[in-house]
């Protein structure tokens, strides 16, 4: 049941956005609100079935660590 109003919420979302974006010729807008409502359903999604998503903070840490470390080099 969840699921089904996880959807319904996204379609709603979906269907009051993409026509105004349509409408205005908006595409590259598009193109990014329909990656980032994928992405949001899908973390949603999964939160909702029960399976455990990795925290996003964790990869950002790693990156930035990377980061800092190939700098580090440099300077």
């Amino acid at each position: 049941m969840n699921v089904v109003l996880l959807t319904a919420a996204f379609a709603a979302i979906a269907a009051y956005e993409v026509p105004k974006l349509l409408a205005e010729r908006l595409y590259r807008e598009l193109i990014v609100f329909t990656c980032i409502l994928g992405a949001g359903f899908t973390i949603s999604l999964l939160h909702v079935l029960g399976i455990d998503v990795p925290s996003p903070i964790d990869a950002m840490g790693f990156l930035v660590h990377q980061a800092g470390r190939l700098l580090g080099r440099f300077f």
